[in-house]
Formats: C-alpha cells, structure tokens, sequence
C-alpha cells in the first residue's frame, strides 16, 4: 500500500531521492518550492531533507551544505559499497559527501564544476 510522507516537509516539488544502502528506512529528499527555484540559478532555492528510520518526519539537512539560496536541487545517490555514504551534487556548483546516513556533508570537489554544463546524476560503484 501507498501512504503519504510529507509531514515536515517545507516544500513539495521533490527533485531527487536516494536510500541508504545499509538501512532503506533512512532516505534522502532534494526539494524546492518549484521547478524554477530547483533548476535555474537566477532564483535558486533548495535543501535536503532525511528521514531517518523510525520516525514519519522529514528533518532538514542544514550541516556543512551551502546556504538554501546558493544553489539549484541537488542531485543524490546512495554508495552501495559504503552504507550510510551519500553523494551530493547540484549543476555548476560543489560536490558534496556524507558518511553518516545524510546528517553532515562535507565538500568534496575543491571548487566548481565547470559552469557550461549541469549534473543531472550521479553514479557510485
């Protein structure tokens, strides 16, 4: 059966998701309040929310991420090889990582991505 989730949630217009590899009650939400402050940076908006495995609300993910007005959605992935790892990254801006379930993020590119283009996915093997 389908249940709704959103309680805790600020905005609606959902960009990307991504489970934990080690636990798939704890996932990763990258949210905007709508496609134009997701995917343009003239109006950029956007934050990361979690839910962590048992609760029914969403948390927003503030640590070591840029300010929610800095940049576009980000884009999500889960490490199969490392549970509880997670890849962050939004178009023409930094790349991020965390190693504890999606809480703290620390940069992991040293600078932006070249700006002609955007990243629309991320791949961990």
């Amino acid at each position: 059966t389908w249940e709704r989730c959103e309680q805790g949630l600020e905005f609606s217009y959902g960009w990307s998701i991504a489970i934990d590899s080690g636990d798939p009650n704890n996932i990763l939400l990258s949210v905007a309040p709508g496609p134009r402050q997701a995917h343009s940076k003239d109006s950029a908006f956007s934050t990361l929310y979690r839910k962590p495995f048992g609760t029914n609300s969403w948390t927003e993910v503030r640590t070591g991420l840029p300010s929610t007005d800095e940049h576009c959605a980000f884009v999500l992935a889960s490490d199969p090889r490392n549970p509880g790892a997670f890849h962050a990254s939004s178009g023409g801006q930094h790349t991020y990582h965390s190693l504890d379930g999606g809480e703290t993020w620390h940069q992991t590119l040293p600078g932006k991505l070249p700006s002609t283009g955007r990243c629309n996915d991320i791949l961990c093997l």
